[in-house]
């Protein structure tokens, strides 16, 4: 399930677990439920818990802030963890609702997409949502190239350390600072779950160096072999066989593609 933030970050889509050999002898699978019957239902319990909670705050941006709403929301936590098949029902529902719930709409599809250049206040969600598609492809497009250069370079390092004497703290310390190649690395994850189906392009043509970002962007859901043991082409093949199984769950739903339909629940 998926999050941005430590108590988020386990959010994601609802997987069933497989029945007992008994169950799947005598009961026949229920069909996959349709994402939007699902977010309808999620979005009325989320509206009821998020107007309840903001009419006891003296105003929106006082106390704790709307962030504090946010993570009181149980309900909201459950329409982030539907995941990515539900982002056209929250991006129309954006276009419709009052600026007070739009705030938490927008929340709500940036923490989805792992991507927060739609988050501005100013609507930008929109935008993005409805050129979201080529503009991933586009950067994602440049940024490779700037990543084959470094490649070529043999200059893949991702940050410098740099340890000093704080005065201020009167201790040592250390400050890290991005090199010019972790700025494209990180540009590249940046861009959120829609670069997915991109990375695992590249992790097929053996460009095992995303395989902790692929990991990273789809929340550890094939949790990561452990660095100091497996390979970094084991941990790619871990992850692409993970993926051929599980990749309608993550491929953003953008205006020309279809939303898939969520699995559903196992007896």
């Amino acid at each position: 399930m998926r999050t941005r933030h430590a108590a988020l970050m386990g959010f994601g889509i609802i997987l069933g677990f497989a029945p007992p050999l008994w169950a799947q002898q005598t009961t026949q699978p229920e069909p996959a439920m349709p994402a939007k019957v699902v977010f309808e239902e999620k979005y009325a319990q989320w509206m009821v818990e998020v107007d309840a909670l903001a009419a006891t705050q003296a105003g929106r941006f006082s106390g704790p802030g709307p962030g504090y709403l946010y993570l009181q929301s149980q309900a909201l936590r459950e329409v982030v963890a539907l995941g990515s098949p539900v982002l056209p029902y929250l991006v129309d529902r954006a276009s419709k609702e009052t600026f007070e719930r739009v705030f938490f709409l927008k929340m709500a599809i940036a923490v989805i997409a792992k991507d927060w250049s739609c988050y501005p206040a100013s609507g930008g969600y929109a935008d993005w949502w409805r050129h979201g598609h080529e503009r991933t492809a586009a950067a994602f497009g440049g940024l490779m190239a700037q990543w084959s250069q470094c490649l070529r370079a043999q200059d893949t390092t991702l940050w410098t350390t740099r340890t000093f004497y704080s005065k201020e703290k009167n201790d040592i310390r250390e400050e890290k600072a991005l090199t010019p190649a972790g700025q494209v690395y990180w540009g590249i994850e940046r861009l959120g779950t829609a670069v997915l189906p991109y990375l695992v392009e590249q992790m097929q043509a053996g460009h095992y160096e995303f395989a902790s970002m692929a990991y990273r962007l789809t929340d550890n859901k094939p949790p990561e072999p452990d660095l100091l043991i497996a390979s970094s082409k084991t941990r790619t093949e871990k992850f692409l066989t993970w993926w051929e199984q599980n990749k309608q769950d993550w491929i953003m739903p953008w205006p020309d593609t279809p939303a898939p339909a969520l699995p559903a629940p196992q007896p």
